[in-house]
């Protein structure tokens, strides 16, 4: 009987959850040693879980409930500070990182995890509506997932901060970046000055300087177009709907049947028109550069289906070039609507 107790407690200990352990430590500038506040500090397994503190404002952090076991330890700068992230061991990548064994109720302190400035990106853009943003997204293999945005000033002028750079052999590598704004009314544009992003020029940018770059929006495409009626009548009051590559726009024909969009931004546009009777029409995407005229476009009347006999719920077709079937339901007079058509004009 004597040994039951021990049995008991061997059994609590094997068939209990591990006791946690307490990882604490400081968060400083590299070179200056200056105090870090606002940082979040993650001890993080092989899984990729992790326990969580963010530093005081002398830089102080205490990570509490950390599970025994390999862990890395990663300070993680908020986005407006202009330091980079790194791993205790100051290293920014996550299998270069010191490993560090932790034991049930073991207390890790005394870290220090040292942070270098940032590069920067800025410069100006201007006639822009308030709240244009400025993004650098890094483009090279090891910055894939760093993305950081700055907002436009008054001035037009724009400062995009915490931007990495990559050491190797003692060497500094410059950091490579997509950089977009957007203007404020949704359209996005790329550096040095486009809508299509595959045509961006790459910047660079290295810890602890600045590359400045004008960022220059685009100019906007000017869209106008009539359409008529299979009697050739002005089509008044209808729907159009402009999707540009950046945006989406509607309006509405005037009495003559026509329309116009001022600076739409995109690389590509594509029209649809929409008017009681008559079919979805969307048009072939056009290139959106200077004025676009689509002239004339005849809107076909909306097919119908004549369903005879006995009553029909649900036909089944398949369209032109399609592999599986549509299904159309009937109404209680005996006609289905047919997909929108597609036109080109005239």
């Amino acid at each position: 009987m004597d040994r039951l107790p021990a049995l008991i407690a061997l059994i609590a200990v094997l068939g209990g959850e591990a006791r946690a352990a307490t990882v604490s430590g400081r968060v400083v500038g590299f070179p200056d040693g200056e105090p870090l506040p606002g940082v979040q500090v993650l001890v993080r397994d092989p899984q990729g879980r992790s326990a969580a503190s963010t530093t005081d404002e002398e830089g102080w952090f205490e990570a509490l409930d950390v599970d025994p076991g390999i862990a890395r330890i990663q300070a993680v700068p908020p986005a407006d500070l202009n330091r980079l992230g790194a791993y205790a061991g100051d290293v920014s990548a996550f299998c270069a990182a010191d490993t560090f064994e932790l034991a049930a109720d073991e207390i890790l302190e005394g870290l220090r995890i040292e942070l270098p400035v940032g590069g920067r990106i800025e410069g100006t853009l201007t006639g822009l509506s308030p709240g244009a943003t400025v993004r650098a997204q890094g483009a090279d293999t090891l910055n894939l997932s760093l993305s950081r945005t700055a907002v436009v000033d008054a001035q037009g002028r724009f400062s995009v901060t915490g931007l990495a750079s990559w050491v190797v052999d003692g060497e500094i590598l410059p950091g490579a970046y997509v950089v977009s704004g957007n203007d404020g009314a949704g359209g996005r544009f790329w550096h040095p000055g486009t809508w299509d992003r595959a045509a961006a020029e790459l910047v660079p940018a290295v810890r602890g300087e600045v590359t400045v770059v004008d960022l220059q929006r685009p100019a906007g495409a000017d869209l106008v177009g009539c359409f008529v009626d299979p009697d050739g009548a002005p089509l008044s009051a209808a729907t159009v709907t402009v999707r540009a590559s950046e945006g989406s726009f509607s309006g509405a024909t005037d009495g003559a049947g026509c329309f116009g969009f001022v600076d739409l931004p995109g690389a590509e546009l594509t029209v649809t028109v929409d008017s009681d009777g008559l079919a979805v029409t969307t048009l072939p995407a056009v290139s959106a550069a200077g004025v676009v005229d689509l002239g004339t476009v005849l809107i076909e009347p909306e097919a119908t289906l004549q369903i005879e006999g006995a009553a029909v719920t649900q036909i089944a077709l398949v369209p032109p070039g399609e592999e599986g079937p549509m299904l159309l339901r009937s109404v209680a007079s005996g006609v289905a609507t047919l997909p929108p058509r597609i036109s080109t004009p005239s």
